[in-house]
Order: C-alpha cells, then sequence, then structure tokens
C-alpha cells in the first residue's frame, strides 16, 4: 500500500539575511481542483555547510501537531553527493525540483531558485498514516543551526472558489521598510455574470482547545444591497475597501464576466474594539443566488505574522519594531520573545 499526498496549504519562514521567498498559487489537473505553489527563491550568502530536517506530523486527538511521527535530520551537503542516504528526503527534492534549478552540490551560490510544492502523486511509505498531516522540511546553517528556510506543508484550504464561476490566484511579495510585510496579490478571473449574491463576513477567535468552532462576529447580507449602500455594514465596507485600494473590485451589481484583482494584507485596518485581542481567524464568504452556491470563500488567520498585520495584532511594537513568532503551526500560532530569533525577527508567510 502506498500513500498519495496532496498539498493545499504551504507556510514558509525564511531568514531574511539569508534567502528571499516569493511563491504563487495556481490551479491545474482535470477540473482544476488541484493547487500547486510555485517558488522563486534568491539566496543573499553562498551555503557551504547545512542540515535539512525532514518531520511528519499527524494531528493529536485535540487537532494539534504536537509530535512528529517521523524525524530525521542529516547534513544537506551530503544528502546531494549521496542522495541515497534518506529515501524519503530523494523523492521530495526529486519531486519538487522536476521543473526547477535547486542546487545538485554544494557549496550552494548566491543566486535564484525556482521549484515547486504541489507533491501531488507522491508515494510515501506505506508506514505513515493517511490522515491529515502536516510535514516540514526546515534547513539551516552550520553549526549554530541558524535558519535558512522552513517550508511548512499541510492539508488545508484557506482559498476555497467554485471552479465552474470563478478562477483564483495568487502571488505573495514583500513590501515595507526593509521589506518586513508581506501582501497576497490575487487575480480573479469570474467567468459568469453574477446577479444576486451574498458575503457573510465571520470573525473567530481559538476556544480553549485552540479550535475556532463558533463565530463571535457573524453577519450575512445581500452582496449587490451593500455595493448601493456600504454604510449597512462597517465593518465590511472596511474590509472591502481596505482590499480594494489597489484593485477594481466590482461597485455594482450585475458583476460583470472578467478579471478582477485585490490583496490581503489588511495592515494599517483598525478593528473595531468590541473584537478582541486575540489569535483569530477572518472569513468571507461569497454566495450566488437562492441555493447559496459558493462563489468564493477566503480565510485568513491572525497573529499569522506577518500576513496580516491588523493594529489591535501584538506581532508589532508601538516603536515599529517586530516581535518574532516561537514555533508553533496550525491555530496555535503564540506571539513570541526576540529571544526565538535573535536581533532579525524571521518572517512568516502563510498560504
Amino acid at each position: 500500500m502506498q500513500l498519495v499526498v496532496q498539498m493545499n496549504k504551504v507556510d514558509i519562514i525564511d531568514n531574511p539575511k539569508l534567502v528571499k521567498v516569493a511563491a504563487m498559487i495556481r490551479r491545474y489537473g482535470p477540473t482544476m481542483k488541484y493547487f500547486v505553489v510555485d517558488f522563486q527563491a534568491e539566496l543573499l550568502q553562498t551555503i557551504t555547510d547545512a542540515t535539512v530536517s525532514i518531520l511528519y506530523f499527524v494531528p493529536n486527538r485535540m487537532g494539534k501537531y504536537d509530535k512528529a511521527i517521523y524525524n530525521r535530520t542529516i547534513n544537506f551537503c551530503t544528502f546531494l553527493r549521496q542522495p541515497a542516504t534518506d529515501r524519503i528526503l530523494k523523492m521530495i527534492y526529486e519531486n519538487m525540483n522536476r521543473g526547477g534549478n535547486l542546487p545538485r552540490r554544494c557549496p550552494i551560490m548566491v543566486g535564484k531558485y525556482s521549484f515547486n510544492s504541489s507533491l501531488d502523486g507522491l508515494h510515501l511509505p506505506s508506514f505513515l498514516p493517511e490522515s491529515n498531516f502536516r510535514f516540514d522540511i526546515k534547513f539551516q546553517r552550520g553549526p549554530r543551526y541558524e535558519l535558512i528556510l522552513l517550508v511548512v506543508q499541510m492539508n488545508k484550504v484557506d482559498v476555497i472558489d467554485n471552479p465552474k464561476l470563478v478562477k483564483v490566484a495568487a502571488m505573495i511579495r514583500r513590501y515595507g521598510p526593509m521589506m518586513k510585510y508581506f501582501v497576497v496579490d490575487f487575480q480573479a478571473e469570474l467567468l459568469q455574470t453574477i446577479t444576486d449574491a451574498t458575503v457573510s463576513t465571520l470573525y473567530y477567535v481559538p476556544n480553549r482547545m485552540g479550535k475556532y468552532d463558533k463565530a463571535i462576529y457573524n453577519r450575512t447580507m445581500n452582496f449587490c444591497t451593500f455595493l448601493r449602500q456600504p454604510a449597512t455594514d462597517r465593518i465590511l465596507k472596511m474590509i472591502y475597501d481596505n482590499m480594494n485600494r489597489a484593485g477594481n473590485l466590482p461597485r455594482r451589481c450585475p458583476i460583470m464576466v472578467g478579471k478582477y484583482s485585490f490583496n490581503t494584507s489588511l495592515d494599517g485596518l483598525h478593528i473595531p474594539s468590541f473584537l478582541p485581542e486575540s489569535n483569530f481567524r477572518f472569513d468571507l464568504n461569497f454566495h450566488r443566488g437562492p441555493r447559496h452556491e459558493l462563489i468564493l470563500n477566503l480565510s485568513r488567520g491572525g497573529l499569522v505574522y506577518p500576513l496580516i498585520s491588523i493594529t489591535k495584532s501584538d506581532s508589532e511594537r508601538k516603536d515599529g519594531s517586530c516581535v518574532c513568532l516561537s514555533d508553533t503551526f496550525a491555530n496555535t500560532y503564540k506571539p513570541g520573545g526576540t529571544g526565538h530569533c535573535g536581533t532579525e525577527p524571521y518572517r512568516r508567510t502563510w498560504l
């Protein structure tokens, strides 16, 4: 028996002193139902010695990914010379490099590298259970194990669209002082004219178990009514205006077939004081017609630094300096002190 992996969420932490990473999500395959994330990485310093760690997690009964059931660390340069030293890493590395130019030997030179992380069709050994999972590849440099890059792959979808109605692609880019913030730019192609739609705005905070079960703010309204009278929902108006600062989101109904763009940085957005300062999840759901056919679902995580830089978040100090995060994942993001990652906070990108 073989386990086939289908990846549909990626979390990236890079060290901006060593590497800059950009990623773009796209669909492929029959009915465009699969996702692949294409990466472009620019290495800023030559790497002469590195380790790579492979970790495979499945959730416990609480839904948390606490303990890896597979965990192996090897010298990356040794692996490049002798790929057979780790069969699982060899399968993954070759799969990621099918259309890329990942390094084949050390030293790893300054330059631009590309790879993808679909991992679909990858046959992992049968001792890995068929389950929700988290899969980490972690690269570190030298005897002090300085982080180079961590790629976390999970089976969770944060953008869900209806391919009969809309196709969505997304690209991550940096901006701001020292390029320390992230924004996700979306390109959406609407395939059918929408004459009647609803929009639901939901805001969640985790319960004691760390799960996002019940929204503390949940409002559904007619989207066409909102476009005519934006003041009917103050929170949605703030979000929609913020997303559309450099975009061309629709201003009236019917919403015509065509291409639309928007971004989801949400930096500088002032969330109302009745919403608690906390980890959070924020959803926008769009449905069509009386049968509430899904058009698009956008889900954003909070204190997932720095994709969302919310004014109420404590991921940024008053003087503008950043607080890095401790190494927690999957709905357990927690603010950490700078001691976790030195004077230069690492950057977290959540797709």
